[in-house]
């Protein structure tokens, strides 16, 4: 499937709380999403919480090829 496995040895990084919207500041359009996760210690469900904090970053594309992927793909056409 599509879930993401996201544990390790010791323990797993747990999801919590609502995905953060990012917006640009010049632009109205969704840009992407923060997902924050927590590491628990342990094995899935009975881990206890820790104060370890991740931030999971993803960019969201609307029809429209990302700005830096045109860049690199117009300066690798020039130097060939």
């Amino acid at each position: 499937g599509n879930r993401t496995n996201r544990a390790t040895d010791t323990g797993y990084w747990k999801a919590t709380g609502v995905d953060k919207q990012i917006v640009s500041s010049r632009r109205k359009p969704l840009l992407g999403l923060r997902k924050t996760l927590v590491f628990h210690k342990g094995k899935s469900p009975h881990g206890s919480r820790t104060d370890w904090i991740m931030h999971e970053y993803r960019l969201i594309l609307t029809g429209k090829t990302a700005c830096c992927s045109q860049q690199t793909a117009k300066s690798s056409q020039v130097n060939s």
